[in-house]
This record gives structure tokens, sequence and C-alpha cells, in this order.
């Protein structure tokens, strides 16, 4: 690390004389276990590599999204620069350099490179306040704009530099244009992806060739209109002589007032030209002084066209005993399978003064059957989370939340009768420092 540190000190320096702006960002967040209980979890498989997950223990540093800190130093001006950003706690076998990207400006143009960790318009996820909490994952945003199952072509859709869930190497041209009232954005990405030799990018149990690289391509418009904000999302996944993956994805944000933010719209996935998923959001924030209501929703459906090779699995996080869980086994079956789900989430939250807020998170995630009418095989999860955030000052705070999750809600009785509702309290504790 202090390699690293000194590298990009070296690196800020030799810039600083060409560029006139240099910008330093550290994001701190490390997310503890201080107590937690499971109950009548005997419809999860309990395996020796997951036993732990389902005993009491007292600061458990890596039960809870465990430590995640960013140092990431920015050198340009008007006219061009580069940025790295640095994770210290990658995970082992990951590069610890996130991202490194160079860019320069000619005009309206903007012509970027490099390995970019996503390129997401967050103006859409309407996750401001409920963020706020550190909380993190499955308690707060647990999914974007697009698909809930893993693997699925349109999962995140609204990020057109997310293709296989990995960082890749990237070209992106954007354009930004005043049109009168409307202000356009435009993004163009070229994506460095791997390309099976025999099988679908969606199935896990392909096998990889790395030697051979296609380029993945995506889209993006975003409109600001004086009535509202509109984003079009196209991502070409891989084109191939036998495989073709595509998204399409909408999404509008009309303008109602200082108090209320409103997004929805969704988005559908295409393989091999036959339509095999369509999502639906819709994102709603209140806020009035000190007080804000936050509901996030979302519903996704695979279709059952039959498509040869096309394997996504069932929703991609578990809102119950996710903390627990982290490889999704459930009944017997890996990643709930269930592929018609719905994903909902209320939160409360009061800036009491400067140094104290109190929130209360809920949510759910509903699985339904083939028919997508009734709640199917995996049931609902639903938890609840009230808890408060000290400041010590304005960057850095401590959060901690009574997170309760429940489990194998409305399992059908007929299969599943013998299958009772698992419960499990976590205690998490998040310290997060923003410089």
């Amino acid at each position: 690390m202090k390699k690293i540190i000194s590298t990009l000190a070296l690196a800020t320096l030799a810039f600083g004389s060409v560029f006139a702006d240099v910008t330093f960002t550290t994001n701190y967040r490390t997310r503890m276990v201080g107590f937690s209980r499971v109950m009548n979890a005997d419809g999860y498989t309990d395996t020796d590599t997951q036993a732990e997950k389902f005993t009491s223990y007292l600061f458990k540093h890596n039960a809870y999204g465990s430590a995640s800190d960013t140092f990431k130093v920015e050198v340009g001006n008007d006219f061009g620069g580069a940025g790295v950003r640095v994770d210290p706690n990658a995970e082992a076998g990951n590069d610890s350099f996130v991202e490194y990207y160079g860019y320069a400006t000619i005009g309206s143009v903007t012509l970027t490179a490099g390995l970019i960790d996503g390129i997401s318009n967050d103006e859409y996820r309407l996750t401001d306040e409920v963020g706020k909490s550190n909380l993190g994952g499955e308690s707060t945003d647990a999914y974007a704009p697009g698909s809930m199952h893993g693997a699925a072509i349109t999962f995140q859709a609204d990020d057109i530099a997310y293709f296989d869930g990995a960082n890749r190497p990237v070209g992106m041209l954007t354009y930004n244009g005043d049109f009168g009232d409307t202000k356009i954005t435009a993004d163009l990405v070229a994506a460095a992806i791997d390309v099976h030799t025999d099988e679908s990018i969606l199935n896990s149990t392909a096998t990889w060739d790395g030697s051979k690289m296609h380029s993945a391509l995506g889209f993006r418009v975003n409109a600001k209109l004086p009535a509202a904000g509109i984003q079009l999302v196209f991502k070409q996944h891989v084109n191939t002589t036998d495989v073709s993956a595509r998204s399409i994805a909408l999404h509008v944000a009309p303008a109602i007032n200082e108090n209320i933010s409103l997004a929805f719209g969704g988005a559908t996935g295409f393989y091999n030209g036959e339509l095999t998923e369509f999502n639906a959001d819709i994102r709603f924030v209140f806020k009035t002084g000190n007080i804000s209501i936050t509901s996030l929703n979302t519903i996704g459906f695979i279709t059952d066209a039959g498509v040869s090779n096309y394997n996504p699995v069932g929703y991609d996080t578990h809102v119950g005993l996710l903390y627990l869980n982290k490889d999704g086994v459930v009944n017997g079956q890996t990643n709930a399978v269930s592929q018609s789900s719905m994903w909902n989430l209320l939160a409360f939250r009061l800036e009491a003064s400067e140094k104290l807020a109190v929130f209360c998170n809920i949510g759910d995630v509903i699985g339904f059957n083939a028919a997508h009418k009734e709640i199917g095989d995996y049931g609902m999860e639903f938890f609840v989370a009230p808890g408060f955030q000290f400041y010590a000052t304005k960057n850095c705070s401590i959060s901690t939340a009574l997170r309760v999750g429940v489990s194998n809600l409305l399992m059908d009785d007929e299969t599943y009768k013998d299958i009772e509702p698992a419960y499990g309290i976590l205690v998490p504790v998040v310290l997060r420092v923003k410089l």
C-alpha cells in the first residue's frame, strides 16, 4: 500500500506541473457485525463451509460487507486529464487498481479510455437519502434499475460499462450539447470482453476462452428537458456467429417539485433475437425539511422462451437472511431460481440534529411461480432495520441498526409444509469516512 501511495504522489507531482486541478478522494467504510443470531434455519443448507453463518457471534468483522476503502487521485483541466482509484482491500485474485483512465476534451466531445469500474447515471436510482445510513447492500439499494436476476442480460441495465460482472478495458466517446432549454448527453462505449467458444456468456457452467476478445457496445442518451429527464440505454453484450445478447432500457424522471422526486421505466432483454426478459422500476422520494421517505420498487420476469443455452439464475440478492447466506443456498437450490420476482424497499429518515439521524428501512423480495401470478417455491423474504447514525463530523459517521430478517414466508403448503419461517437478528456497526 505504501508503494502505491508513493507512486500516486510522484505521479501527482509530475502531472501537477502540467494540469491546473488536482483532486484527492478518500472513501472508507467498514461494516462489521456487533451481534448476530439465527433461529430456525432448517430450510437452509448448513454445509461445513457455511456452518459458522448459522451460529451467534459478537463483533465479527467480515460477516456484513467487511472493509471497503478507496483512494482516488485525478489531475486535469478543461482539456484533459487522468485518474486512478485504488482499493487496498480488493478481494484475493483481483487487481487493487479498481480504475485507471485518461480523458481528452475537444469542444463538446470527450474521449475517455482505461479500466473503468462502471458508468452509471445515479440520477435515476434515487438513492441519495436511503444511502445516507451507509448500511449498504441488501438493507438499502439492493438493486439498480433493470433485472433482479443474476447473469441476466438486463442486470444493471443503466450501466453502459457493465457487461459480464467485471471491469473491462473501455473506450468511451461523450457528447454534451445544449439545444435551447434541452441538454443532451450521449455516451458511446466499446469494451473488451471475453467470449465463449461454444456457449452463451450467460451460462455460468460454460468454459471461457480468454484468448478471444470481442467488443461489447453500449450507447446511452440522457435528455434534460424542462418537464422531465429521459434516459435511453442500448447495450450489445456480445455479437458472434451464434450468440447475440442485447438490452434496451428507458427511464423517465418527471420534474414535479423540490420536495418530490420520481423515476420510472423498464428494461427488455433479447437473446438471439427473442425477447427473454422484461423488467419495470418505479422509485419515489419525498423530502421536506429534515424528513425523507424513499420507496424503491423493481419487478423482473425471465420469459420461458426456451432459447437454447439461455440460463440466467434466480434473483441475485436476498434480503431476509442474506448476511448469513452469501451463497444464496435455500431449500436445496442455489440462488433461489424463481425467475419472476419483485423487490420493494421503504425507508424513513429523520435528521434529528447536526449530530444525529434516525432511520428505519423495511424491505422484501418475493419470488413468483412460473405463471408469474402467485407466490412460488421461494416464497417471501422480509426485513426491518430501525437504527440511528451519529456524526462525529460532516464526513465521518457511525451507524448501527437492529436488523430483523425473515425468510421462507408464504411457502407453498403442499410442497414445503415442513419448512418453517427462519429468523435472523443482526446488529451491524458501520464506520464511514469520506474526504
